[in-house]
């Protein structure tokens, strides 16, 4: 199984309620989290689901994410 390395800094790409995150707070040494996600709804459960996050961002796909950000690993479960 592949496992982020300690310290990753991961997005979770149309994040919903947090669930990808919170899972890889668990499997993660201490894990960079950042999550983004077009519903605000979704987004306020995630910020309960996944306190420890550095950044929410509320955002339709990629633009309201800064150009500088860099990841070391973007995991997604997007809506079909």
């Amino acid at each position: 199984r592949m496992k982020p390395p300690a310290k990753a800094k991961i997005l979770d790409f149309c994040c919903g309620s947090g669930t990808i995150a919170a899972a890889m707070s668990v499997r993660t040494e201490e894990p960079r989290l950042h999550l983004l996600d077009a519903d605000a709804v979704a987004l306020e459960a995630a910020k309960s689901n996944v306190p420890t996050a550095k950044n929410f961002w509320l955002s339709d796909r990629w633009a309201s994410l800064p150009e500088t950000e860099r990841f070391d690993w973007i995991l997604s479960n997007p809506p079909v």
